[in-house]
């Protein structure tokens, strides 16, 4: 998959106006850890997601797809998480936000270092597992805040870490007894620019 998009997707400067909008494939691991265990202990959740953001530049000079500044929204959706602590409860969380990018600029040249800042509103689904064969589902919102920095490789590869607040109480801990607990996390991810911009063809 790796050597196929690669070999066969070209950066986006196929078009002079593709330097303003850049479309974004990503897949994320974050661990995460839930605050206030009542036993004193640590409580860590690995996640999985996927994710499709767009750039949209808002500083653009002489040079082309120079922008130091980008306007990043973003929907993420990541697979179902199992609690380490009782198999009777998962969850899965739908969420979308946006984020201000930052590259650190030499000059009108963009750097491959860039940080980045904002937030996200996340559906937190519980599928919750009670007596036998019996589960219901169960949705609780949670507002995130995140910031961290990264490296573009290629100009299509996109390396990045950050680290992530939750804000509501939107985690069950050991068991579902316990009440809902906030949530940190560190989270790494990948994204791939697409090749062709969509939203400029045949116009």
């Amino acid at each position: 998959m790796f050597i196929f998009f690669f070999v066969g997707a070209n950066a986006q400067d196929n078009d002079w106006r593709s330097q303003y909008v850049k479309w974004n494939l990503g897949v994320n691991y974050g661990l995460g850890k839930v605050e206030q265990n009542p036993n004193g202990q640590s409580e860590y959740y690995n996640k999985f997601s996927t994710s499709l953001s767009v750039d949209v530049a808002l500083i653009e000079n002489d040079v082309f797809d120079s922008s130091p500044l980008y306007l990043q929204p973003f929907i993420e959706l990541s697979l179902p998480v199992k609690n380490p602590y009782n198999s009777g409860t998962k969850f899965s969380t739908y969420s979308g936000g946006v984020h201000l990018k930052k590259h650190i600029n030499s000059g009108n040249f963009k750097s491959n270092f860039f940080v980045f800042g904002g937030g996200k509103l996340q559906f937190v689904v519980w599928d919750l597992k009670y007596g036998e064969n019996k589960n219901y589902r169960h949705t609780e919102m949670d507002y995130v805040l995140s910031a961290g920095g990264g490296f573009v490789f290629f100009n299509q590869l996109e390396l990045s870490l950050n680290y992530s607040k939750g804000l509501s109480n939107a985690y069950y801990s050991a068991n579902v007894y316990d009440g809902l607990k906030k949530m940190n996390s560190i989270n790494m991810g990948i994204r791939f620019t697409l090749a062709n911009n969509w939203w400029f063809s045949n116009k």
